[in-house]
């Protein structure tokens, strides 16, 4: 019972206008199908072992690129916050080219990847990569409290790499995180995209672009849910890290 109380009021109630909307007849059943044909069609597609393996590509592309943009943008974003004077001479390309869509330059991965893996994966590192990079700059930039606890170290003989590992990451990982989140859920729409536009053979964009071509709309609801599920919970895990480091800060690191 307890545990009951902790579901978010909004789910009972979404479903409920769901339920009721498909019941009166007023909207086209093309548009929103009732909500019994799509748990029954989601059922049916669990139990197969082609949604399961759709679900792992897209979820393993979208993590790849995720991944691949943080490791490079992350330090990347934190040098260009620390030193300013870098940053000066880099902002104008870098305002420019996040300014491209993704989507925009398709044609231009195709050329480089092909229609596989790697060129799905790059559209989604191109695409979190600027936003990972401008959360961890933001994360990285000085303030007074930080120059304060910087100009102790230094006092101490502490190394560059000694400040910016013990000061700069920490005082930036709030902010990398928020990054984090914002490109997850990014992620998983550029793959989505990619795999129904760019010849995929697999992926629950490709799933879902074939449901629609079929006008199996109960079906598409299904795996609509499914994708969201796979990217609720990467937003929850990163929600869990930050909390986690949160936690850690203020028990001392302990």
């Amino acid at each position: 019972m307890k545990h009951l109380l902790h579901i978010p009021l909004g789910v009972p109630i979404l479903i409920l206008i769901w339920f009721l909307a498909g019941h009166s007849g007023a909207i086209n059943p093309l548009i929103l199908p009732k909500l019994e044909a799509v748990t029954q069609s989601l059922a049916s597609q669990l139990a197969t072992m082609a949604l399961w393996e759709d679900t792992g590509m897209t979820a393993f592309r979208a993590l790849s690129g995720l991944l691949l943009s943080a490791s490079l943008g992350i330090p990347a974003g934190l040098a260009l916050g620390y030193f300013p004077n870098l940053y000066r001479h880099i902002a104008l390309p870098l305002d420019f080219i996040r300014s491209i869509p993704s989507a925009t330059l398709f044609p231009v991965f195709i050329l480089a990847f092909g229609i596989g893996n790697p060129a799905k994966i790059a559209v989604v590192f191109y695409g979190c990569f600027f936003i990972i990079v401008v959360a961890a700059v933001y994360g990285g930039r000085g303030h007074p409290d930080r120059q304060k606890r910087i100009a102790t170290l230094r006092s101490l003989q502490a190394s560059q790499l000694q400040i910016f590992r013990l000061v700069v990451v920490p005082d930036a990982m709030a902010s990398i995180l928020g990054g984090l989140r914002i490109a997850a859920s990014i992620a998983f729409v550029l793959v989505v995209v990619t795999e129904m536009f760019l010849g995929a053979n697999n992926g629950l964009g490709k799933r879902i672009y074939d449901f629609y071509l079929g006008y199996r709309i109960p079906e598409l609801y299904a795996a609509l849910l499914v994708l969201g599920l796979i990217g609720y919970a990467t937003n929850i895990s990163i929600e869990r890290l930050e909390h986690f480091y949160k936690a850690k800060q203020t028990t001392g690191g302990q």
